[in-house]
């Protein structure tokens, strides 16, 4: 098991981050995951905003620019649009840059110190992409409409996208890509979630797989509503990101012996000993199978541990604590 938080920073200059990280790790050992600002760069094709920007701007105007999505090709068709309402107009510029820089970086800490980079690439489920673009509304009239549009759209990008975020990871090196789930969830589509989500998502999943890529799927809801789809994905290929409000130990139960689980968990918000008691916790739970692995407890995605020069020490604590109740307990960490 692993207590694996994701260290990022706020910061545009990545020589703060760097050097405030080679302090930590001369305090302690960093077992967790590093995420350079500049990865959502990587990814930033499939959301038709600005950088900074909160919310997504819908550019998709008329049904019939799911046939454009189909002929034209996700990639060149989220390109135009960026170009058109003036969004990221210098985008594919912007991503090579990138990835030049992060690939710099990712060879010096995952390969040569060895804490390893997040991801490579980000994407999201096909639906989810489609309802960016046309906005989720609209999507949802869409899909009693048009149903045949729409289907054919997410098909069209479950296959064109695996090849795109693979090109970017292979460069960089790091095998890892992550893929949202928003806005294609049980939870917004309901009795249409299996054709129109589900089935397309599984099919950019797998082709992932295929290329050696593993996805970490995430989920900002409660994924256990489709737990038994997720069940149908490769065995061991997968790391399913859970949101803060799913139960972890009831999908380590469900879905353990098939993927890792990676739990969130609002470690900023909780005292030393309240950390040490639901480590045991989970811990007692997971041991009770001889050989149990596959369990990453890490912080939750909407409070990262972001490092600054004011907060290395009590972090430092922190991180000490969680690793001495896992040695205590027989707990590993990998």
């Amino acid at each position: 098991m692993s207590e694996a938080p994701v260290l990022t920073i706020s910061s545009k200059d990545i020589t703060v981050f760097n050097e405030l990280l080679r302090k930590l790790t001369e305090k302690c050992e960093i077992d967790g995951f590093l995420l350079h600002p500049k990865a959502f760069y990587t990814g930033y094709i499939y959301v038709p905003c600005k950088a900074g920007q909160l919310e997504a701007i819908p550019v998709m105007k008329d049904i019939r620019e799911y046939d454009e999505i189909v002929n034209e090709g996700v990639v060149n068709y989220s390109l135009r649009k960026h170009k058109e309402f003036n969004l990221i107009p210098d985008l594919e510029k912007k991503i090579d840059e990138s990835i030049e820089e992060i690939k710099e970086w990712a060879v010096m800490w995952e390969r040569d110190v060895g804490i390893s980079v997040y991801y490579s690439s980000l994407t999201i489920a096909p639906f989810g992409f489609i309802a960016y673009y046309r906005g989720l509304t609209e999507c949802l009239k869409d899909v009693k409409k048009c149903r045949e549009k729409v289907i054919d759209a997410c098909f069209s990008i479950a296959e064109e996208i695996p090849g795109y975020v693979t090109k970017i990871s292979n460069k960089i090196g790091i095998p890892r890509v992550w893929i949202t789930f928003t806005y294609s969830t049980p939870d917004v589509l309901g009795g249409y979630f299996y054709e129109f989500s589900w089935k397309p998502a599984k099919t950019m999943i797998e082709r992932l797989i295929s290329r050696g890529i593993t996805p970490i799927l995430q989920f900002d809801v409660d994924p256990s509503p489709m737990f038994k789809e997720l069940s149908e994905l490769p065995e061991r290929k997968c790391i399913i990101h859970l949101s803060a409000s799913t139960d972890i130990l009831k999908a380590k139960r469900e879905l353990g012996d098939k993927f890792c689980i990676a739990g969130n968990i609002e470690f900023e918000d909780l005292t030393k000993e309240e950390i040490e008691h639901l480590l045991k916790g989970i811990l007692k739970e997971i041991t009770k199978k001889e050989g149990q692995k596959g369990l990453i407890i890490s912080t939750s995605g909407g409070s990262p541990i972001i490092l600054s020069k004011n907060n290395i020490d009590s972090l430092r604590e922190k991180l000490i604590s969680a690793i001495l109740t896992l040695s205590m307990l027989g707990g590993s960490l990998s």
